[in-house]
């Protein structure tokens, strides 16, 4: 049986292993983050390549590609072959574009503009300052309206993040005696788009920022609903579109 001070000691370690590895998450965010934003997942979605391959289509250093995926595969993100080539995993399988539950909006738009902002949250608690305004010089919105690669990843995410959520809102809300439905800040209409084929009598009015709605469409159209669905540009923390009989903000 351990001693007193054996079972102290192993407490400590076992604590000080935890601490540090939640310390160090910044690293596996960004080892994410590089293989999201280099589409690894979907050069792979065919079948194992080697590094070497992989390096060539994303244009980079196979070297360093290979360490990343190399730390990736110890977290179970992508495996390595026996003959030295990567492939999918159930988790790397959600890193690929437009398939059921993917998170590679979310990882891009988490270790790129949100990862530096973050870094800057003992400014922002010592000061007052939103974080991303002191890192960016500007506000959020704005900054994705200036910066086209960063405004898709992040309508990408958040229509991810719609798709996990839409049928059980569509579930469970009863929209019956609404006519005129706005959607607040909808993005490229996945909501708006997955509550009007489960209510055919409904319409819909698609609400956000002009870069946003000038992108927007291809959803509603592809799935038989555009017909229903005015696209009102604006800000909403300024004023919303007045003709809705009821609103919703996810």
């Amino acid at each position: 049986m351990p001693s007193e001070d054996e079972t102290q000691a192993a407490d400590l370690s076992s604590q000080v292993a935890q601490l540090r590895e939640l310390i160090g998450g910044y690293r596996l965010t960004q080892l994410i983050y590089v293989a999201a934003k280099l589409g690894i997942a979907d050069l792979l979605k065919d079948g194992p390549k080697s590094i070497g391959d992989l390096a060539e289509s994303a244009g980079v250093n196979a070297r360093n590609l290979y360490r990343v995926l190399r730390a990736l595969a110890s977290k179970d993100i992508f495996s390595e072959t026996g003959d030295g080539r990567f492939e999918l995993t159930p988790l790397a399988k959600r890193l690929q574009r437009d398939v059921p539950g993917s998170l590679r909006g979310w990882a891009i738009i988490s270790g790129g503009e949100w990862h530096r902002a973050w870094g800057d949250l003992l400014h922002n608690v010592v000061t007052g300052e939103t974080a991303f305004n002191h890192e960016f010089g500007m506000g959020y919105w704005e900054y994705l309206a200036q910066n086209p690669q960063a405004d898709e990843a992040f309508n990408q995410a958040m229509t991810e993040n719609s798709a996990r959520v839409l049928a059980a809102v569509v579930e469970a809300y009863d929209f019956t005696g609404i006519e005129t439905l706005v959607d607040v800040g909808g993005g490229q209409g996945a909501l708006i788009t997955g509550i009007l084929k489960a209510n055919p009598t409904l319409r819909g009015v698609l609400f956000d920022q002009p870069n946003v709605i000038a992108g927007a469409g291809s959803m509603l159209q592809d799935e038989g609903v555009a017909g229903r669905c005015d696209f009102v540009s604006g800000d909403f923390f300024q004023s919303l579109p007045e003709n809705g009989d009821a609103y919703v903000l996810q």
